[in-house]
């Protein structure tokens, strides 16, 4: 309760500052008493990766941008068949290893993440059922904040396939690198 009112104070009071603030900036009562505010982009001899320069009652604030990082790489994504027991899986499986290509096409150590497919259980001794199609696997790179990545990566989905080389409703797993 303490808290709800404690949030309601602080919005009303940020509220009031901001109402108090256009006043003073923007006079509009002509008495030619207000603030002067102006932003416009940043010149390349201010700024050489971009910005902007705010200029309030002639006083001249530059704001330039930093530096661009380097691309990272791609990351290294492997799907690996296997039979037998591995992981959580009892019957084999594909397994998924993705991480950070070192740039000689191998893993920076403490970066892999490893995800295991299982194929389905066995059925009981005298059944013969149908073989399970082999899952599919696709890769994709994307850019932007997908996944808790917040400067792309690769997702990674895994689904059972519906016969045609879609997968099939309800069987897909997403995971993102």
């Amino acid at each position: 309760m303490r808290q709800n009112r404690l949030k309601k104070v602080i919005m009303f009071m940020a509220i009031f500052s901001l109402m108090a603030l256009v006043v003073s900036c923007d006079d509009s009562s002509g008495s030619g008493t207000g603030s002067t505010v102006e932003m416009v982009s940043a010149t390349v001899e201010q700024c050489p990766h971009g910005g902007v320069v705010i200029t309030v009652d002639e006083v001249e604030q530059i704001i330039c941008n930093g530096a661009p990082g380097e691309d990272a790489a791609a990351p290294l994504v492997t799907a690996t068949p296997f039979e037998g027991a591995m992981g959580d899986c009892t019957d084999g499986g594909v397994l998924i290893v993705a991480c950070t290509d070192d740039g000689t096409g191998l893993c920076v150590e403490g970066t892999e993440t490893t995800t295991y497919v299982c194929h389905g259980e066995t059925g009981e001794t005298g059944e013969n059922g149908e073989d399970a199609a082999a899952p599919l696997v696709t890769t994709s790179s994307f850019s932007g904040v997908l996944g808790g990545c917040n400067n792309g990566g690769i997702s990674i989905v895994v689904c059972t396939d519906d016969g045609s080389g879609a997968c099939e409703a309800g069987t897909e797993t997403t995971t993102y690198v």
